[in-house]
């Protein structure tokens, strides 16, 4: 189940009402384009650090991450703010004329790039960090496969977010456990860095690309006590 919301500077996201706040978000195509242009140049292997079974990953420039930044980053704060208004905290840093003078700074941390073919996978593992994306770039053309998947079970190359966070205070009253996303390219799903998720195998051959990365609040230690 999912709900479209609209933020100021005309975002519309769209949120995932299973327990964790999940957002998604369209990415303008220019940052879309220029993450495959970048992710295509890249020698950096970053399969040593990330739990994929995906032969082909690379780390992207710090070049490439302080571009990403400038172009989207003022959507990892939006993403606070819907995230506290769905989860009842936004009295804690938010009133009517908006943020209480209170700036949420984040640092890109990790940017990387997954180039996955045919029978790879991700299996379920969660990222460090406080915030975690991922967006696609490419896909297969599946669809015959996916006309083909009568199973009880997620759609070939879908990402799927298992909750496992609800034992703890602030995600407590959520009981769902598993949420299906189907990648679109150009389609920006923002989450809490410990919530697990699982990417399936496809058959199909081609390229499932996709760019990940993890955040961190660099003025946690402003935040207001017990908020997190």
């Amino acid at each position: 189940m999912s709900e479209e919301v609209k933020l100021e500077r005309g975002v519309n996201y769209e949120s995932v009402n299973f327990g964790p706040f999940v957002m998604g978000v369209k990415m303008p195509d220019h940052v879309t384009e220029g993450l495959l242009e970048r992710g295509r140049k890249l020698n950096d292997p970053a399969n040593k650090v990330l739990a994929g079974h995906i032969k082909k990953e690379h780390h992207y420039t710090i070049e490439d991450r302080d571009w990403f930044m400038k172009e989207i980053g003022y959507l990892f704060a939006h993403y606070r703010r819907a995230h506290d208004e769905y989860h009842g905290l936004d009295h804690l840093l938010h009133n009517k004329h908006g943020m209480n003078g209170f700036n949420i700074e984040v640092h890109l941390h990790d940017l990387w790039v997954n180039f996955m073919r045919e029978g790879e996978y991700n299996p379920p593992h969660n990222h460090s960090g406080d915030l975690s994306f991922v967006t696609f770039l490419k896909l297969p053309s599946w669809e015959e496969e996916l006309k083909n998947h009568i199973a009880n079970s997620p759609p070939p190359g879908s990402l799927v977010f298992q909750n496992e966070l609800d034992a703890t205070p602030q995600y407590s009253q959520w009981k769902t456990t598993n949420a299906k996303m189907f990648p679109y390219i150009g389609v920006l799903w923002i989450f809490p860095a410990l919530l697990s998720h699982v990417v399936y195998p496809y058959k199909t051959p081609g390229e499932r690309i996709s760019v990940s990365g993890n955040l961190i609040y660099t003025n946690r230690d402003k935040f207001p006590k017990n908020y997190f």
